[in-house]
């Protein structure tokens, strides 16, 4: 068959893959596979999420095909790349009953391209339970990264239904990797890329890039700033406003010096996450945080509440003004609100939630606050977290860059500007530069992804394009991706790389995280034709 009647083909069974997309969507998001649970709770949701899988492949591919649950390789903690286990927990502590899900086709040798198909079933927390309304599937993981997985498994229903009545098919080797562990780092992608075997083979990692096609990737890496009230008077949430405005600064001025031809300013991303128990992820936009305020009364709080927002939307925008394109209302309904409550005064800060990588078109709600409390000091007012200030309390959040910068650069710049922060704050209560460098201890031991960027001129992307082509699709010139993801490890590991997949970015790492059916449809034919031009099937 031709590209054209295979289009044709896939067209007249729409209803039937729309079904079967949706059925398997629904049915992976209804398990939770979050990070951060117990290693017991983690294991279980692999295995109730991979027996899908396992499931579907094994209905889904030819007899010759090998499926495995393949453990974690302990190899990995000899790499570089290696994500340590949280809470100091070992290897196997973290990683006994865990595994990928890999499906292994063999080919002929020689025909066509030798390919890797990767996606990942873990998610953010916190789980939310999947409903269809809408014409769309929302849970978590519905967009990030399930939607891909369904869409893959989509894909393969359908090549092995045209082969069977046709006999087109795919002739070169491939393997589908279904992988643990991306949100927190990659170790399940790094675990399957230990097997050699797979050297010379071109990788499709699919991930939520609104369809866009991406050669290149931005790195990122997490900080956790432990903030520790060392000092007579010191405040949490001032010292937090002050570390929070310290590497906004920095992140600006990386973003200043990010000059790359496949990247765009706005792939260069300074996020907070998380403040005490405010936020739900390092690289999730925080969305809300609640204070206490004293030594101002309300009219004067919210005097100097206001003047300080308006040098914050001056910079970063106003959202109330901006139309949500999922709600259809306002993004950001108000941006703070003031109260009395039980003789003080209580300040909710209010942003709009979702992935660092969208955070030009999303609201921080801990930037908006750091700007809010610094005016609430300049005005004499004293700012505290509203949950209760303890001796100490965690800032989390990440970084973006593009390969104009390295790893370890951001790191060092990134500690250099928590401490100014720090030495700012401590100024104000009269400490020493050493005392006040005390009040936070920057550490990076989460999330640490190199950025990289791939040969535009590569056969697997020319293969893409053609794949477009054939689908009767429109091409536009790639561009890197704002966002990290397992694919810088095909890279490091000497893969041609390319990441596309369906969903929107803005909504994943969201309590709004979504997936249009028939927009992640329109992605079905430029798979199946990029796996069978791929695989050599019309040489």
């Amino acid at each position: 068959m031709t590209p054209r009647e295979i289009t044709a083909w896939l067209d007249a069974r729409r209803v039937a893959y729309r079904e079967f997309f949706t059925r398997t969507l629904v049915e992976l998001c209804a398990v939770d596979t979050t990070v951060g649970r117990d290693p017991a709770d983690c294991a279980a949701g692999d295995a109730a999420c991979g027996a899908v899988i396992g499931r579907l492949l094994g209905a889904a591919l030819p007899l010759s095909a090998v499926v495995e649950k393949r453990p974690i390789d302990p190899a990995i903690a000899r790499r570089r790349e290696y994500t340590r286990p949280p809470g100091g927990r070992s290897f196997s502590a973290h990683f006994d009953d865990r595994y990928n899900v890999i499906a292994t086709v063999p080919g002929e040798p020689g025909r066509g391209i030798p390919m890797i198909y990767n996606a990942h079933f873990d998610t953010v927390a916190p789980h939310i339970a999947p409903r269809v309304e809408g014409g769309r599937v929302h849970g978590r993981g519905a967009a990030d990264d399930k939607g891909s997985i369904a869409l893959l498994l989509t894909a393969l229903k359908a090549l092995g239904e045209l082969e069977a009545e046709t006999g087109t098919a795919p002739r070169a080797p491939r393997v589908y990797q279904f992988v643990i562990e991306e949100e927190t780092g990659g170790n399940g992608s790094l675990a399957a890329l230990m097997d050699r075997s797979l050297e010379g083979y071109a990788a499709l990692v699919m991930e939520v890039t609104g369809g866009a096609v991406h050669p290149a990737n931005r790195g990122a890496v997490w900080y956790q700033a432990e903030l520790i009230r060392g000092a007579e008077g010191a405040r949490l949430a001032e010292a937090a406003a002050a570390v929070i405005l310290a590497l906004e600064e920095e992140g600006a001025a990386i973003k200043k010096e990010s000059a790359h031809p496949l990247f765009l300013p706005e792939h260069v991303q300074t996020c907070h996450g998380i403040l005490g128990p405010y936020g739900a992820h390092p690289s999730a936009v925080n969305d809300h945080a609640a204070f206490t305020v004293e030594g101002l009364s309300a009219e004067a709080a919210r005097a100097a509440a206001d003047a300080a927002l308006g040098e914050y939307v001056a910079r970063y925008g106003d959202k109330t003004k901006v139309v949500d394109p999922v709600s259809g209302g306002p993004m950001v309904a108000a941006h703070y609100a003031i109260a009395e409550e039980k003789g003080a005064l209580r300040l909710d800060v209010y942003g709009k939630a979702g992935h660092m990588g969208a955070i030009h078109r999303l609201d921080c709600a801990l930037i908006k606050a750091a700007w809010i409390i610094e005016g609430l000091a300049a005005a004499g007012g004293r700012t505290a977290l509203a949950c209760g200030e303890g001796g100490r309390t965690m800032l989390e959040g990440g970084q973006g860059f593009v390969p104009t910068h390295g790893l370890e650069e951001i790191t060092r710049r990134l500690a250099a500007a928590a401490a100014r922060g720090a030495e700012r704050y401590g100024a104000r209560l009269g400490l020493s530069g050493g005392a006040a460098r005390g009040l936070v201890d920057l550490r990076f031991e989460k999330l640490r992804n190199d950025a990289f960027a791939g040969d535009p001129e590569s056969a697997v992307l020319a293969c893409m394009e053609a794949a477009w082509a054939d689908a009767g699709r429109p091409w536009t010139s790639p561009r890197g991706w704002q966002v990290s993801c397992d694919a810088r490890l095909f890279h490091a590991f000497g893969h041609d790389v390319i990441v596309w997949g369906p969903g929107d970015l803005e909504v994943a790492h969201s309590a709004e995280e979504s997936l249009s059916i028939d927009g992640a449809l329109e992605a079905l034919p430029i798979l199946v034709l990029f796996t069978l031009r791929a695989g050599g099937a019309f040489a």
